[in-house]
C-alpha cells in the first residue's frame, strides 16, 4: 500500500523501475514498465510469495522426525513408522486437494440435465476441434486445392463459351 502511494503521488518513476527495467530487457525482452504496470507485477509478485508461505508454512513449522523421536525416544522402527503415517497422511491431503481442483476446473462440463445449453456448447465444441483436426491434415489441403483448380478452370471455359456464344 506504501509502494503504490509512493507510486501514485510522485510525478517520476519510482526507482524500481530504472533497476527493474534492464533485467527485463535481458532476460525477458520486455518493453520498459509504466508505473501502473509495476504496481500490478507486485500485487502479483505478492499474492505468489503470500500463497507459497500460506502452502510452505505448516510443512516448515512441523518436524515430523523431531516430534517422532521426541515421543518414542530413539528407536528406528517407531520413528520411521511415524514418518510413513505422516507422509501417507501428506499424500492423503494432496490426493484430496487435487481431486477438489480437477472437479472444479471440469464443473463446467459437468453433464446435468439441468443445462441444456452445456450440452450444446459441448457437442459444437466437439465438432469444432474435429473439423479443425480435419481440415489441419495435408491430404485435405490437397484435395481442396486440386477442387478449387478443377472450378476454377470450369467457371472459365463456362465463361469462354459464354462469350464465344454471344458473338
Amino acid at each position: 500500500m506504501t509502494f503504490e502511494l509512493h507510486t501514485f503521488t510522485r510525478p517520476y518513476f519510482p526507482s524500481l523501475i530504472n533497476y527493474l527495467d534492464p533485467v527485463l530487457a535481458l532476460l525477458a525482452r520486455h518493453p520498459p514498465l509504466l508505473p501502473f504496470q509495476l504496481l500490478v507485477l507486485a500485487r502479483k509478485v505478492l499474492l505468489t510469495v503470500f500463497i507459497a508461505l500460506a502452502q510452505l508454512g505448516p510443512l516448515l513449522k512441523q518436524d515430523p522426525v523431531a516430534t517422532a523421536r521426541s515421543t518414542n525416544g530413539n528407536n528406528p522402527e517407531v520413528t520411521r513408522l511415524r514418518m510413513l503415517d505422516h507422509l501417507d497422511q501428506l499424500s492423503q491431503v494432496a490426493d484430496t486437494e487435487t481431486t477438489r481442483l480437477l472437479a472444479l476446473e471440469m464443473s463446467p462440463f459437468a453433464t446435468t440435465n439441468q443445462h441444456p445449453n452445456l450440452l450444446d456448447l459441448k457437442s459444437h465444441i466437439r465438432d469444432s476441434l474435429v473439423q479443425a483436426r480435419i481440415q489441419a491434415q495435408p491430404e485435405v489441403h490437397r484435395a481442396f486445392r486440386a477442387a478449387m483448380t478443377r472450378q476454377g478452370t470450369a467457371m472459365k471455359e463456362s465463361t469462354n463459351a459464354g462469350r464465344e456464344g454471344e458473338q
